[in-house]
């Protein structure tokens, strides 16, 4: 929960979150970065009139001994591969985290573009221990599933011990009776639940945390070889999964929630060491924030930390759906963009950047730090017209994030659907295709549905002798490097020319902030394109951002330029492709048609782009004989191909016309 100012900066010096999977788990001791801070109530922005008297503590009903599972609960259902479910904590006023309305949850969608799936919200045990019926009753009437943080405090004060609600008074049997209770209601509620306890059990800012019940101690509680700290978390999780469903509460889908980072940044306090185990935990969930306040001294991407911890998790848990269930970033801090820091975020979220992922859910909260009113946190799509197009554009308007899970029939394979309103070429998955830069085809291959060939080299007549035969023709050409071959070359003028393109003579990179500048010159070319035939285009280099160009490109710049491209071929009725350029695949799906990549797999980013064969677009992929000889591309990259929905042939750096395909 989101820190003071000083605690915040305390918490913040950590080393970086990318150690992790350079050291693995055998070495965390030496090797686990400290944490990334995660959100708090700040204590004095809390009304004391919220708070309610807590309820007795007298047990009226025998404990529960057992601790071995019973039947299994009956979890949520999973969305479908490729889809990802979108959720959201949609704020409230106190701070507590409990008093969300609907008017809250409905101004998050209006500005996100899309329902919520799932509605997660806190029940604090000092406002009463009673199932929060009201407030899950009125999620439900919404169309979502509640997500209920099981809090089971005394008071939102953190960094402190617990002095009612410890681990070990709930194994003792304590709030059995509580619990009991708590779970019937649950039961009877009858729809499905999401439910977690032990809220980012890792970070020692909640009072579950092993910190405050042994922490790395091993002779006071059970097992001598695991730390107490840990242990009695365990113990106390599965003791409150069992009362439920002995209550017969099947209804509720478990989550273990943790922090991307552990803090105390001790080997005894690494995640793993808190999981309850397969058999009794459904989902898995994750926080990961960037800059928290206007103030904090850092901003990591959110890329760091998930890329750190996914590894872990998926040694621990091989099984197990991932969620990410908390991330977000403030607005107004100097060193990160709120919404940039999103975009980029979305976008590894929706290319399944980690596959086992299922769904996310932001933190839509706004708070306040300091007397300063500019030191007031914000994480709220309302308050930033960026970031709220950021969601509308990768959240709102993407079919495969699902803001119900009423999952409607799907087609289990993607099924092209073209408006009539388009009127270019739409590129289906699985079509066959061949790449001819270097020379110009003499024939047409059998069986080969599409040819890429060079704009400038290939003439109107060769293009309608290839189209006469059933082939759809994409013309070649390099949208962000200026070629001194060309016949358009000394157009360019020599303040939009940059560095030399790597291994590639004669070639330097262009400046695409200088659309302007580059507009005529690209434009005569995509006409050029559309008048010899061509049905559509493959820019190349549109990646410049990400290489040494002798310009300060930024994502945002190379996205506005891609965009751009995009918005000029469709003019002039052509298909485009996007190629390469991974990291802005899910923010670009929507504007290009297909994708074409090199090196996917022998790099491993395939999965990347995948959703455009989940959108029913093709993705033609290039391999090359300097990394896969003909039987590894047959038996390793084939099969992979076939079952992604990849065009996948392999070829030679020159691009003649020697091409293998899969089987």
């Amino acid at each position: 929960m989101h820190q003071s100012y000083i605690q915040a900066r305390i918490m913040a010096m950590k080393t970086s979150a990318i150690l992790y999977v350079v050291c693995g788990i055998g070495m965390l001791a030496a090797c686990l970065p400290a944490p990334q801070p995660t959100r708090q109530a700040n204590p004095t922005a809390i009304p004391t009139s919220t708070t309610k008297p807590m309820q007795s503590a007298v047990i009226t009903r025998t404990p529960v001994p057992s601790m071995t599972p019973s039947e299994a609960p009956k979890p949520l259902p999973l969305p479908p591969e490729g889809y990802l479910y979108h959720g959201v904590y949609p704020g409230g006023v106190s701070g507590e985290e409990s008093d969300l309305t609907l008017s809250d949850l409905r101004a998050y969608e209006e500005a996100a573009g899309k329902r919520a799936a799932w509605v997660y919200f806190s029940h604090n045990w000092y406002e009463g221990r009673d199932f929060p019926l009201r407030t899950a009753t009125w999620i439900r009437e919404a169309g979502s599933v509640p997500f209920i943080r099981l809090m089971l405090r005394s008071s939102p004060e953190q960094n402190v011990p617990e002095p009612l609600f410890t681990l070990q008074a709930i194994l003792d049997g304590t709030f059995d009776g509580d619990l009991q209770d708590w779970c019937t209601a649950a039961r009877r509620f009858d729809t499905p639940l999401l439910v977690e306890y032990g809220t980012e059990v890792n970070g020692a800012w909640f009072p579950w945390n092993g910190t405050w019940h042994g922490g790395g101690e091993t002779q006071g509680y059970g097992d001598p070889s695991k730390a107490d700290g840990p242990e009695r978390f365990v113990d106390a999780y599965r003791h409150i999964i069992q009362i439920c469903r002995q209550a017969g509460a099947h209804n509720l889908t478990w989550v273990f929630h943790v922090n991307a980072n552990d803090w105390p940044d001790e080997s005894w306090n690494a995640l793993e060491h808190y999981y309850p185990g397969d058999e009794w935990i459904d989902w898995i969930g994750i926080s990961n924030y960037g800059a928290q306040t206007p103030l904090d001294d850092y901003c990591d991407e959110f890329r760091l930390g998930i890329d750190a911890v996914y590894p872990r998790i998926q040694a621990l848990a091989a099984h197990k759906p991932i969620i990410i269930a908390e991330f977000g970033v403030t607005q107004g801090n100097p060193l990160c963009d709120q919404a940039l820091w999103a975009r980029r975020a979305l976008s590894d979220l929706i290319s399944f950047r980690w596959p086992r992922l299922i769904g996310f859910s932001w933190w839509n909260e706004q708070w306040q730090n300091d007397e300063n009113p500019a030191h007031d946190t914000t994480m709220r799509l309302q308050d930033n017209a960026e970031l709220a197009a950021a969601f509308q554009e990768m959240v709102g308007s993407n079919a495969a994030i699902l803001g119900s899970v009423d999952i409607p029939a799907l087609p289990s394979s993607p099924q092209t659907t073209v408006p009539s309103a388009i009127l270019w070429w739409q590129a289906a998955p699985r079509l066959t295709w061949q790449w001819q830069l270097s020379t110009l085809p003499t024939q047409v291959l059998p069986d080969v549905d599409v040819y890429d060939i060079d704009l400038f080299d290939a003439d109107a007549s060769l293009v309608a002798a290839l189209k006469a035969q059933g082939v759809k023709v994409i013309c070649y050409l390099s949208a962000g490097s200026w070629e001194e071959w060309r016949p358009d070359a000394e157009l360019f003028p020599a303040e939009v020319i940059g560095k030399e393109y790597a291994s590639w003579e004669g070639e330097k990179w262009l400046d695409i902030r200088a659309i302007d500048t580059l507009a005529p010159i690209l434009r005569a070319r995509l006409d050029l394109c559309a008048a010899k035939g061509f049905e559509a285009v493959e820019p190349d280099n549109i990646d410049g951002y990400t290489n040494d160009t002798g310009f300060p490109l930024t994502y945002a710049d190379q996205l506005a330029f891609n965009m751009w491209l995009a918005d000029e071929a469709h003019a002039r009725g052509l298909s485009i492709g996007l190629k390469n350029d991974p990291e802005q695949a899910a923010h670009l799906l929507q504007t290009f048609d297909w994708a074409l990549t090199e090196d996917c797999f022998a790099d491993g980013w395939c999965e990347m782009v995948r959703a455009f064969v989940l959108a029913g677009k093709a993705v033609f992929a290039a391999e090359y004989t300097d990394n896969w000889e003909e039987e590894q591309f047959l038996n390793q990259v084939c099969p992979q191909a076939l079952a992604l929905g990849f065009s996948a042939i392999l070829k030679e750096r020159e691009l003649d016309e020697w091409v293998l395909y899969c089987p």
